[in-house]
């Protein structure tokens, strides 16, 4: 996928629910080219997506690091979610998981 695709999965709604995600460009080259995109949550959570056109590794702040070629909004895990971060790797749902909307009570 190209940065932009990255950009449009993140930024787009699901079922008319926004994520609302905070999206940044960082760690730019010398040249002005980054590969590495912030994205903070509404609650200030905080990872890097390190994107290829390939192979996305998602780099979470205690150190853990998630492959993945495909990213995209979901809302079918059963732990009281509006709205999650969810990926694959090789067409396989990898499990990964990260709540960006809870759901109303």
């Amino acid at each position: 996928m190209t940065q932009e695709e990255l950009v449009k999965k993140l930024d787009t709604e699901y079922y008319g629910k926004r994520g609302n995600l905070k999206l940044e460009w960082v760690n730019y080259d010398k040249y002005g080219f980054s590969r590495d995109l912030k994205v903070t949550t509404e609650k200030g959570f905080s990872f890097i997506i390190e994107w290829y056109h390939n192979l996305l590794t998602i780099y979470l702040p205690n150190g853990v690091s998630i492959w993945a070629d495909n990213i995209f909004l979901s809302s079918t895990m059963p732990h009281n979610s509006m709205l999650d971060i969810r990926t694959t790797y090789k067409g396989i749902d990898s499990g990964f998981c990260i709540k960006i909307r809870e759901a109303k009570k």
